[in-house]
């Protein structure tokens, strides 16, 4: 499986490149009043409007810190290809393979968020592997 890494709060996720559209650089987000704290807003993504989360406070009850490094990972779930929405991240990586001597490296550990699928062991850190259903399913009330 091709991973996308990304740092939300000096924390690694990654997420299947299947799922991913596009990694944009941070834009102006147009805020939604009396949305939810990890709805961001709206950004115009090739003339439709979409939703923009920012994960950092679902997980960690704050912001995240704004960069020149910092992107919005746009993703769709692979099922339903309408539904399209941004993910704040501080930092994206390159992509690479979760081959087996990854697999193998799999964390057996309680995660408290119910996106998060597994955990792995990559170059001595620890990298949440994100299930874009669970998390669609998450934060669908907001979609």
């Amino acid at each position: 499986m091709m991973i996308l890494p990304f740092t939300i709060d000096d924390s690694r996720y990654c997420i299947n490149i299947d799922n991913v559209v596009e990694v944009i650089p941070f834009v102006k987000i147009t805020p939604i009043p009396k949305s939810s704290e990890h709805l961001k807003g709206l950004i115009n993504f090739r003339g439709s409007l979409i939703p923009v989360f920012d994960l950092a406070y679902y997980l960690k009850q704050h912001y995240t810190n704004i960069y020149l490094s910092t992107r919005i990972i746009v993703v769709r779930d692979t099922d339903v290809p309408e539904i399209e929405f941004g993910i704040i991240s501080e930092e994206v990586s390159e992509t690479f393979s979760l081959d087996s001597k990854f697999q193998e490296e799999k964390i057996n550990s309680y995660t408290a968020h119910p996106f998060i699928d597994e955990v792995f062991l990559i170059d001595f850190e620890m990298v949440h592997l994100v299930n874009l259903k669970k998390l669609i399913t998450t934060i669908e009330n907001y979609l």
